[in-house]
């Protein structure tokens, strides 16, 4: 098993108007659906801030509709699904890079080793699978010209000594 940590650009998501706060707010965030017009997702919310997620949500220029999709599961969860649209800025092919980079991380989600998360101005991944796994994903996301970058492990390794020496 090899383990490889992607960085997307966000600026590239945020430009067509995807809530780039819903990746930190959200813990359990699934990708259903992306094409050049929206995009559909899923995510789990504590019952108890349901009606308070609806109403932010709702209220985002580029989101849809928000709306329960399951009963409270043993955790305290409900399941929301999330529809949203492209906010139409740019050129057309400006505007296909983010369903592509969605797309990518739809794919990928089964190799995720945990959440993607905001690290300044990208979106981290941790992928973790057999190398000619990993290698078909990465051809993908060349074929489809999506917009990525293979975290160096030093990087990685600054985050971690930061971390570490915030815990001493």
């Amino acid at each position: 098993m090899r383990q490889l940590t992607i960085d997307f650009p966000l600026e590239v998501l945020s430009a067509s108007g995807f809530p780039l706060d819903l990746l930190k707010v959200a813990g359990s965030l699934r990708f259903l659906h992306q094409d050049t017009y929206g995009f559909q997702l899923s995510c789990k919310v504590r019952t108890a801030r349901v009606a308070a997620f609806k109403n932010r949500w709702e209220r985002y220029e580029a989101i849809t509709r928000v709306k329960k999709l399951y009963p409270v599961d043993e955790d305290g969860l409900e399941t929301l699904f999330i529809q949203g649209r492209w906010i139409r800025r740019g050129n057309v092919s400006k505007r296909d890079q983010a369903p592509k980079i969605l797309r990518s991380l739809s794919k990928s989600e089964k190799c995720f080793s945990r959440s993607p998360e905001v690290v300044g101005k990208k979106l981290r991944v941790a992928i973790e699978g057999k190398q000619s796994e990993i290698e078909q994903l990465l051809a993908k996301f060349d074929k489809l010209k999506v917009p990525y970058r293979i975290a160096k492990p030093e990087e990685l390794a600054t985050k971690a000594d930061f971390v570490l020496h915030l815990a001493t």
